[in-house]
């Protein structure tokens, strides 16, 4: 059964409230990881954009956007997890912050596609650019430390054209 973070918080306070053990969740060592935008095999859904006909992506000015493969989230969390004296704050995320335009035109020149237009809007939204230092300073090693290195490997392995992931 999978329980997600927040309901894992639940469960664990509601089991202390059940046995009154108030002590035991105060002394509990709590860390937070906030994951940028997930992807790898069944979550593919960019890879199908990126060549599909009519895909249009702003271009102008840049909307960063910030990534990491299913697999490197998942062990930076078991990573976290294993840590004496974790931080309270983490942030999972590939080492390289990217502009959304970037990304999609070389998954589809991997795929030798065109690369879909381009848009410009000066008043659209630029995105955000996160560090992922904390982690990479807690001894976490990327595999897949950008872009190119996590969505190359997806390529390489194939593509599920149905999944809607």
């Amino acid at each position: 059964m999978k329980i997600p973070a927040r309901g894992l918080l639940v469960l664990t306070a509601r089991s202390c409230w059940k046995w009154n053990n108030w002590q035991l969740l105060v002394q509990m060592t709590w860390w937070l990881s906030g994951i940028s935008g997930i992807y790898g095999p069944g979550r593919e859904r960019l890879i199908r954009l990126a060549v599909s006909e009519g895909f249009e992506v702003q271009q102008s000015p840049a909307f960063f956007t910030n990534r990491i493969h299913r697999d490197d989230a998942a062990a930076a969390l078991r990573h976290l997890l294993l840590l004496d004296k974790p931080d309270a704050l983490y942030i999972a995320s590939d080492d390289q912050s990217a502009p959304r335009y970037d990304v999609v035109k070389w998954l589809a020149e991997a795929q030798g596609a065109t690369a879909p237009a381009g848009l410009t809007d000066e008043h659209a939204n630029r995105g955000k650019r996160v560090s992922n230092q904390r982690l990479r300073g807690s001894g976490f090693i990327l595999t897949y430390p950008d872009y190119r290195a996590g969505y190359g490997a997806v390529l390489k392995a194939g593509v599920n054209r149905t999944d809607p992931g």
